[in-house]
């Protein structure tokens, strides 16, 4: 995990918890960033990898920026970032952290996101970054697939 952004954020929750005991937004993003990264490992464009499923949840409008914000973080991340392969019962570090950035991205104040999100990438993509998982994380919520970390 990203050593630096972990200490100062509250992923714990998710660490090392099953898919199987995340809710229904927890798994869907595990699903959606488990497909993208598996789609950009293919050379396959990740959004058409991912538009069934985000329509069959009427999620198409996340789409776009959650592809943002992991293309953000594919490129520009200070350190690699690891995640599972789909269908693994197991929630990553990584995984983990970014559950935690679409559930808190509408709640946590914007200075502290742009602190977490510096550790994360460099400053010149932290604004971009913001932007992606803050509209992502609004369309998760408004369609009731924003992660919880309630059990």
């Amino acid at each position: 995990m990203l050593g630096a952004a972990a200490k100062g954020a509250p992923v714990y929750h998710y660490l090392d918890r099953t898919t199987a005991s995340l809710d229904l937004g927890g798994r869907f993003i595990v699903w959606a960033v488990r497909g993208w990264v598996q789609a950009v490992g293919k050379r396959i464009c990740p959004c058409n990898a991912l538009i069934e499923g985000f329509t069959r949840w009427n999620a198409a409008e996340a789409l776009q920026p959650f592809s943002m914000a992991m293309a953000i973080l594919h490129c520009e991340a200070r350190e690699p970032l690891y995640f599972r392969a789909p269908g693994h019962s197991r929630v990553s570090d990584d995984e983990a952290l970014l559950l935690d950035l679409f559930e808190q991205a509408p709640r946590r104040p914007q200075n502290e996101m742009r602190e977490m999100l510096g550790m994360i990438v460099p400053p010149t993509s932290t604004s971009a970054l913001l932007i992606a998982i803050e509209t992502a994380a609004a369309a998760f919520e408004a369609i009731g697939l924003s992660p919880s970390a309630q059990p």
